[in-house]
């Protein structure tokens, strides 16, 4: 790989500002100035330095938002506010969402550009588990649980899996886990028990859990290693 596109694919510098960058002998490849733009580099054994950092190549990236309500998993404006406004702006065109959260629900949304991986964690036979903490219009009897955790009419036809159902701080909130994605499926199993859905959190997904990550209503970054590889674990790569 050439060196300016080193910098430019790991965001540390555009490619303009790469070459420029290089040609001032700010770069050094295993320990030594190189101001060659274009000199051929090794992205995984050689090592890369600029501005006293060494520079990780990463092929794949792995960005977690805690979604605030009212953001669209959309780029259409007339739907509503765009979550991609969110993201730093090196990785919005970079980087796809994975599945979608409506525009009233909150709570942890992965994205990557790794579209195997996306693909792996959305197919309902990979039983890749997501939370959520839901408050209902009303109290959820426990036949109510009895029947979200076997399985509910959806609409049309469609059955929901069997889902992990338990009971929140009060009887009107459950956290339940999921592995499938439907349109509108969680507000469409608490529909098939007579109740309403008034407020709705992803808490985890994929291994992940929010609360682990330390991430602020709004904001995101990048998954570190240990972070990326247990969604990988999940029989993934």
């Amino acid at each position: 790989m050439r060196l300016d596109k080193f910098l430019s694919e790991t965001n540390t510098l555009t490619r303009s500002e790469a070459k420029a960058a290089i040609k001032k002998g700010q770069v050094f490849v295993n320990g030594s100035v190189n101001k060659d733009p274009g000199a051929n580099i090794s992205e995984t054994t050689d090592e890369i330095r600029f501005q006293n950092r060494v520079i990780e190549y990463r092929k794949f990236l792995y960005f977690v938002l805690n979604k605030p309500a009212g953001y669209v998993v959309s780029e259409n404006e007339e739907d509503g506010e765009p979550v991609s406004k969110l993201l730093p702006e090196e990785y919005k065109s970079r980087l796809k969402p994975v599945g979608r959260l409506d525009k009233n629900t909150s709570g942890l949304l992965l994205f990557t550009n790794d579209g195997e991986t996306a693909h792996i964690l959305l197919s309902p036979k990979n039983h890749v588990e997501k939370t959520y903490l839901v408050k209902c219009e009303k109290d959820v009897s426990d036949e109510d649980i009895r029947r979200l955790s076997e399985g509910v009419n959806l609409g049309d036809g469609e059955i929901s899996l069997p889902a992990k159902v338990k009971r929140g701080e009060d009887e009107t909130e459950l956290y339940l886990t999921i592995h499938e994605g439907k349109y509108h499926q969680v507000k469409r199993m608490m529909v098939a028990t007579c109740n309403k859905v008034i407020f709705l959190k992803r808490i985890s997904f994929g291994g992940l859990a929010l609360e682990n990550l330390s991430i602020e209503e709004g904001e995101g970054r990048l998954l570190n290693s240990e972070e990326a590889d247990i969604l990988l674990a999940k029989g993934i790569k």
